[in-house]
């Protein structure tokens, strides 16, 4: 690391992408149960439709699509998941120690 005049080292300045993840993993979250309510929705709509009918066909070819599509967001959503770091899974309020919680609010003895 290159050093300034007076002979400190410059502050490294480090970026990170776990917001871009996060929101990334939000985004197609919400989108592909957008899409599975959609083909919920056309679902019904075919089912009202004669088997013999073009609408019924175009409508069943589009929900398939569209089931495809929402599995194949699933599996991003998934990998996305891959670089979010895990819930803190520490201890609850309740399971810690007594001294633990008098330090935290900072009823020293």
């Amino acid at each position: 690391m290159p050093e300034q005049r007076d002979g400190l080292r410059r502050p490294i300045v480090v970026a990170t992408t776990l917001p871009f993840f996060a929101r990334a993993a939000t985004i197609v979250d919400e989108t592909w149960h957008e899409l599975d309510r959609m083909a919920g929705a056309l679902d019904q709509r075919v089912g009202q439709l004669s088997a013999d009918s073009a609408e019924r066909a175009v409508l069943e070819l589009a929900t398939s699509g569209i089931r495809e599509l929402a599995r194949r967001l699933e599996q991003v959503e998934v990998a996305l998941s891959a670089y979010l770091p895990a819930p803190y899974a520490g201890p609850t309020p309740a399971e810690m120690p007594a001294r633990w919680s008098e330090q935290s609010t900072g009823d020293r003895q």
